[in-house]
């Protein structure tokens, strides 16, 4: 995101979408019910896991209530890239859908950059004003989640950049800009990573919004297209196709360590067959260890490390807590109907 995509004035403060009391420091949130946002990777994951499954619980409740959440004409049902490219044809009900899709998650994520309401709302607006324009001249994205998240997270680091002295951003926020140099993902691509990236889209769409948001299955369903009753299968082969391709990204990427290579063997027989006892070359190997862990509890390492490695910037716990307050309190068919208006 270059600095033409960021206004030369940033919006005054006023009561953002999800604020339901004062903000009154960087960092603070919203209600003074929730803790404040911590680091990307906490010093307790068990507490945090535990959170996060608290705040999904409510989450996917509060989203089986919420009518704009799904398709409301068979003429308008489409996975999501579709979704997006109708949207910037002019389909106001596709773009209706599309928001209220996204939304919530949008503006969530953007309360873990960003510490001022007004600032949060531009932003959200402004991503989703972006993606939409921009399909005109792009690709579709796979996982139109994945690129509203990534688009928001330039947006508002474009945002600090241009504006550091008005733009206030979370304190985690701003170390990871400081600290954020070159291309993502940085090092070379992680197996996870490259498997992920390798996935049909649908298979893209399932896992992330299965395993890593933990959405209702009636939002996922829509977007699948498949009946709540599928989504379990849909879950299984998505596992199994990311486990091979896992698989395939790490032998390759330790091809010429023979040890490695043999542990690789050895891991492709045990994650389909459990009764086969582990090899000790993982406790001294920490790359291999980390393929045994994310390939053995597959869900855990996709929720943990897929979002850091797509986005850069994840604050898992911040941003499950702050989508939360947005569907709670937030109604995204007023910023539909304005974002057609500007689209139009």
């Amino acid at each position: 995101m270059n600095s033409a995509d960021v206004p030369k004035r940033l919006p005054s403060h006023r009561k953002g979408l999800i604020a339901t009391s004062k903000r009154t420091a960087p960092g603070t949130l919203a209600t003074p019910s929730l803790e404040p946002p911590r680091a990307s990777f906490g010093p307790d994951p068990a507490q945090q896991a535990l959170a996060a499954r608290e705040t999904g619980s409510r989450m996917r409740e509060l989203l089986g209530q919420l009518p704009w959440t799904h398709l409301s004409r068979r003429r308008a049902a489409a996975g999501g890239s579709l979704l997006v490219d109708r949207a910037h044809r002019g389909g106001g009900e596709a773009l209706s859908v599309l928001v209220g899709r996204h939304q919530a998650a949008v503006c969530g994520y953007l309360n873990t950059c960003l510490t001022d309401p007004a600032m949060v709302d531009w932003a959200t607006e402004h991503t989703f004003r972006h993606v939409v324009r921009a399909s005109g001249h792009h690709p579709s994205h796979a996982v139109p989640r994945i690129h509203l998240l990534d688009t928001a997270r330039s947006v508002a680091a474009g945002a600090w950049r241009s504006h550091p002295e008005s733009c206030a951003v979370t304190d985690g926020f701003r170390e990871w800009i400081v600290e954020s140099v070159g291309p993502w993902p940085p090092q070379g691509p992680a197996p996870l990573y490259e498997a992920y990236r390798c996935l049909p889209a649908r298979w893209q769409t399932a896992l992330w919004h299965l395993a890593v948001e933990d959405d209702h299955p009636a939002l996922i369903s829509d977007m699948l297209g498949l009946s709540p009753g599928r989504l379990a299968l849909a879950r299984q082969r998505a596992q199994h196709m990311l486990s091979d391709l896992y698989l395939t990204a790490y032998r390759r990427a330790v091809s010429g360590r023979p040890a490695c290579t043999s542990f690789v063997q050895h891991l492709a027989v045990y994650t389909t067959s459990r009764d086969i006892a582990a090899t000790g070359h993982a406790e001294y190997c920490p790359s291999c260890s980390r393929a045994e862990a994310d390939l053995t509890h597959l869900d855990i390492g996709v929720r943990l490390h897929l979002p850091a490695l797509l986005l850069g910037w994840w604050d898992d716990t911040a941003y499950r807590q702050m989508r939360y307050l947005a569907l709670r309190n937030s109604d995204p068919r007023g910023m539909a109907r304005r974002l057609r208006r500007d689209l139009d």
